[in-house]
């Protein structure tokens, strides 16, 4: 299989996990199957003259089929309600995305971005959360 491969512009100030997912998912030609493994890098080019200066990262993601009792659980009215329904079923991309939509929908909202923060420390990712804590709080 080829590789997928495309150019984005961004503010990378603020870019989470969601936002690449996002990128990678809406742009190129994945399987829709009920369960499926995907590797995925990203590379952030800073100098096109000097490719050794690049910054990457990669990771793996595994579709999975949503457990029959996460359906039960999923309000279709609250957001907040949701992530935390995805994080309890260990669907980790969903709750980081349903989170980072509603960040991004009220920036000022302490609560969220401690939910947020709190899923991404326990990902192992204590340095991302300790940015998004110190972001909202020099807002």
């Amino acid at each position: 299989m080829e590789p997928f491969q495309t150019r984005q512009r961004n503010d990378y100030r603020y870019w989470f996990v969601s936002k690449s997912i996002t990128v990678i998912t809406s742009n190129c030609p994945l399987k829709h199957a009920r369960r499926a493994n995907y590797k995925w890098l990203v590379s952030l080019v800073v100098d096109t003259e000097r490719r050794s200066k690049d910054i990457m990262a990669g990771g793996a993601i595994e579709r999975v089929a949503s457990p029959a009792a996460l359906s039960a659980k999923l309000p279709s009215d609250d957001k907040r309600k949701a992530a935390y329904a995805y994080a309890e079923s260990g669907i980790w991309y969903d709750a980081i995305a349903t989170l980072s939509d509603l960040v991004e929908a009220a920036p000022q909202d302490k609560a969220l971005h401690q939910q947020r923060a709190s899923l991404l420390e326990q990902a192992g990712l204590a340095e991302i959360a300790e940015y998004d804590l110190r972001a909202v709080k020099a807002e």
